[in-house]
């Protein structure tokens, strides 16, 4: 039996290599959230398989902002994986604009909320309801239309963490939904007595999960006794008032600003050379937990529609022939 032309095999193998689209991992949450990536990056290898072939290694996720009162915008084309988002006009967890630093939800800014790493599990019930009439003397019931309904959408899925940037990602996930269960009471920013927020579910294209406003009903984050778990560091950065007197001399007085982690403006300068004045400064804590690297999130939500979308858009026809997406120029939509 002859033996293998090794050579010729090195120079099919050399040219493959040099002409397959591969990309390596960016190291983005992105990648992170590619569970083939992940563990590519981590053993140090580029990202092998079919991906090459399909024409766009990294697809268009759309995640850029909506018309207003449209929500959180609407998913890509190319962008079929399932996610939780608040509304693009919120103010509140990731999208609070006052949060421009280093905070637990930071990791949700870049995919606009929660996605699942692995395509989850998701059920969903279409209900009509009847009224039965007990006829007398009859073989058979009389039925009488109520109403339909979409019953509670249940999500779950898994999620693993092989690094730190993982384990930052659930915990972001895990505060946010714990978040997102709650209602304003308490101590806020104007906003005490509002109900959770409304969140919007998108998956699987423009037509499954339309951009479908909904609200959780239930969150459980299932953590195993047979997984390893994992130390994650978790760094929170506030700004506090302080009342500051730096020296008078501008360098002594930007060098002192600096050392004590307070914000230097040009007019905190100015005043300061009139006495103390009031300033902001930066406090950073670190500190750590434990998450499994194998763990189950599992959401409910149920669809909500206003009354007035529902007076101005639901049109069955047009339900029926998958017209009633979400819609930047008509406002609200998102049927199911």
């Amino acid at each position: 039996m002859a033996l293998p032309n090794f050579s010729q095999i090195a120079k099919t193998v050399t040219n493959f290599a040099q002409t397959s689209s591969v990309q390596k991992s960016s190291g983005t949450v992105f990648d992170l959230l590619n569970p083939a990536n992940a563990r590519r990056s981590k053993a140090g290898f580029p990202g092998l398989g079919g991906i090459g072939g399909l024409g766009k290694v990294m697809p268009n996720f759309g995640f850029g902002k909506g018309s207003p009162g449209l929500g959180a915008s609407a998913a890509g084309e190319d962008d079929w994986r399932v996610r939780l988002s608040l509304a693009d006009g919120a103010n509140i967890f990731y999208k609070d604009p006052s949060v421009n630093f280093n905070t637990i939800m930071t990791p949700l800014i870049e995919t606009n909320g929660v996605i699942w790493p692995y395509t989850p599990s998701i059920q969903v019930s279409h209900v009509a309801n009847y009224s039965t009439a007990v006829l007398t003397h009859s073989n058979y019931s009389a039925h009488f239309y109520n109403n339909s309904d979409v019953s509670d959408i249940t999500i779950s899925g898994e999620f693993t963490v092989q690094s730190q940037e993982e384990g930052q990602y659930l915990m972001a996930v895990v505060y946010f939904l714990r978040s997102a269960t709650k209602m304003f009471f308490g101590q806020g920013k104007g906003l005490v007595g509002n109900p959770p927020p409304i969140l919007f579910l998108d998956g699987y294209g423009s037509h499954y999960f339309p951009h479908v406003p909904c609200v959780i009903t239930n969150f459980t984050h299932n953590l195993s006794n047979d997984v390893d778990y994992v130390q994650v560091p978790i760094t929170q950065t506030s700004l506090e008032d302080v009342t500051i007197n730096a020296p008078d001399n501008p360098n002594g007085a930007v060098s002192f600003l600096e050392n004590n982690g307070i914000e230097n403006t040009p007019s905190l300068l100015r005043s300061n050379r009139k006495g103390a004045t009031q300033s902001q400064k930066y406090t950073t804590i670190t500190s750590t937990t434990r998450v499994p690297t194998a763990s189950t999130v599992s959401v409910t939500v149920r669809p909500v529609y206003s009354r007035q979308n529902l007076h101005d858009r639901f049109n069955l026809s047009d339900f029926a022939q998958g017209k009633l997406i979400a819609d930047k120029n008509k406002g609200f939509g998102g049927f199911l």
